[in-house]
């Protein structure tokens, strides 16, 4: 078992804070509603909306290919904000 240290839990929350807080803001400036953003993508909203607020760590590579085709963002920047590697 592999336990993070305290500088590996502080970065895991701030990557997922700035992946979540990006994703909303991203939404908000092209005026999409969750339900809306979730219809286009095929997630569920609460799911996007719990990502969004940092209750849910980034979600996988392909669900973040949807969510920036639907946001019209670059994908890249998105799987970099969630701490992986494009």
């Amino acid at each position: 078992m592999y336990i993070l240290r305290k500088e590996e839990t502080e970065r895991s929350v701030l990557l997922v804070a700035n992946f979540g807080e990006t994703l909303k803001q991203l939404r908000k400036e092209k005026r999409i509603t969750l339900r809306d953003l979730a219809e286009q993508t095929g997630l569920d909203y609460t799911g996007i909306s719990r990502i969004e607020n940092g209750i849910l760590p980034p979600p996988n590579d392909e669900k973040i290919y949807k969510l920036a085709k639907a946001l019209d963002t670059d994908a890249d920047k998105l799987i970099l904000l969630a701490g992986r590697i494009p």
